[in-house]
């Protein structure tokens, strides 16, 4: 019942627009010069002055986590979503079934809000992995994700549109074809007690990010290359997905 659309605005507003309210109930909201702005799935969707949209998560579920953990929002003031026991050998015991319920309810959280949070999808992916025992020091980093959260909730995807042969760094070839690129990297052996690798991807199309990742490799991997190699065809995957889907 939540449609987005991008398009020109005779098409949106006289054609499509058109065509849905003789079948239904619809309320609209538009975004067309700078300073507009649109909430779409509990997500702030704002059209800035130099063409780029910037795309902000609703400040109420960082609230919530802070309201749950005890925190007051405007004392924080961690500099990295990330902490330094995540590379440490976890032998902390478990939480209180009290805490573990609000451990679980702010991961819930934090896994909704990861696809606008690409900076901090490596800390949200490590705290799943403890959702069914949480640990002192899973809280520990859960708290520490939450305070950064708390005093940078002006960080935020920034979008802004170059052309489909455009890069973040140089052009390619032909304007008439899409250039996509993949940017890949891994964690070689990150994890203290499986020995597993880490996966991280993004993926950009016309200076656009298009789709991130944080992924725990399937396989232990002997070597940094063999991880970079599974990391590139994770990467790979997801873009060939993504190419067929706008194709």
């Amino acid at each position: 019942d939540d449609i987005l659309v991008v398009g020109k605005r005779d098409f949106v507003m006289n054609k499509f627009l058109s065509c849905l309210q003789s079948k239904y109930e619809v309320s609209t909201q538009l975004m067309e010069k700078p300073g507009d702005e649109v909430s779409f799935l509990k997500r702030k969707m704002v059209l800035q002055h130099d063409s780029r949209i910037t795309i902000q998560a609703h400040h109420k579920h960082v609230d919530q986590m802070c309201s749950l953990l005890g925190l007051n929002k405007r004392l924080q003031n961690k500099r990295t979503p990330g902490h330094a026991e995540m590379d440490q050998l976890d032998t902390s015991g478990e939480v209180s079934p009290d805490q573990a319920r609000v451990f679980r309810t702010c991961v819930g959280i934090l896994l909704y809000l990861a696809s606008d949070l690409p900076h901090c999808q490596h800390v949200v992916r490590h705290l799943s992995t403890y959702s069914t025992q949480p640990t002192t020091c899973s809280m520990t980093i859960l708290r520490h994700l939450v305070s950064y959260l708390a005093c940078h909730e002006d960080v935020c995807v920034s979008l802004r549109w170059r052309g489909r042969n455009s890069g973040l760094f140089h052009q390619y070839g032909s304007a008439a074809e899409y250039a996509m690129e993949i940017f890949t990297d891994s964690d070689w052996a990150s994890n203290k007690e499986t020995r597993r690798s880490i996966s991280c991807s993004t993926i950009f199309l016309g200076n656009c990010l298009l789709y991130s990742s944080s992924r725990t490799q399937k396989l232990v991997s002997l070597s940094s290359a063999e991880a970079e190699v599974y990391a590139c065809s994770s990467g790979a995957s997801d873009g060939l997905l993504l190419a067929g889907i706008i194709s």
